[in-house]
C-alpha cells in the first residue's frame, strides 16, 4: 500500500508517531486497532488536510468495494462486526449502494452502439432541413408581407 511523504505528516503530531500507511488506516476503518492508536489517527485526520482526504478516500474506496461484493474473509467480517455499527456509515453504504444501482440502470439504459451512430448520423441532416424549413418560412413571410402591400 501507498505511503505519503512523512514530513507534512510529522508537523502535525509527536515525533515518535509513523505517519500510518494504508494497513493501518484500514485496520482504523474496519477495527482492530488499540483505542490510543485510533485516537492519534483522529487527531492526524483533523490536524492534516492531506491526511484526512487520504483517510476519506480510503473510506470510499472501502465502501465501494463492499458494494460491489469485492471484499472477503476477515476484511469483510470486520467490516460488517465493526464499520457498519454507526447510522452514519450504513447510510454511507445506502448510498454507495444507491448510485452504484443507478449507474447500473444507466448503462443497460444507453442504446447500443450501432443506434447511437445512425443517432449521430442523422443529427446534421435533420439540423439541415430545420434550417432549410426556417428560410422557407422566412421567405413566405416576407413575400405575404409584400403581396399585401401591393
Amino acid at each position: 500500500m501507498a505511503r505519503r511523504d512523512d514530513r507534512a505528516c510529522r508537523e502535525h503530531v509527536r515525533a515518535d508517531f509513523q505517519c500510518p500507511d494504508d494497513e493501518i488506516l484500514l485496520r482504523y476503518l474496519v477495527g482492530p486497532m488499540a483505542h490510543d492508536e485510533a485516537e492519534r489517527v483522529d487527531e492526524l485526520s483533523v490536524a492534516d488536510e492531506e491526511f484526512g482526504l487520504r483517510l476519506r478516500a480510503l473510506e470510499t474506496d472501502l465502501v465501494d468495494a463492499y458494494v460491489r461484493s469485492e471484499l472477503a474473509g476477515e476484511t469483510l467480517d470486520r467490516f460488517r462486526s465493526h464499520y457498519l455499527t454507526t447510522p452514519a456509515r450504513r447510510e454511507k453504504v445506502r448510498l454507495a449502494d444507491t448510485l452504484r444501482t443507478y449507474q447500473q440502470r444507466a448503462a443497460r439504459a444507453q442504446p447500443p452502439e450501432s443506434h447511437r451512430r445512425w443517432l449521430t448520423m442523422t443529427a446534421v441532416p435533420r439540423l439541415a432541413m430545420a434550417a432549410v424549413a426556417a428560410l422557407a418560412l422566412a421567405a413566405i413571410g416576407y413575400l405575404l408581407v409584400e403581396h399585401a402591400l401591393l
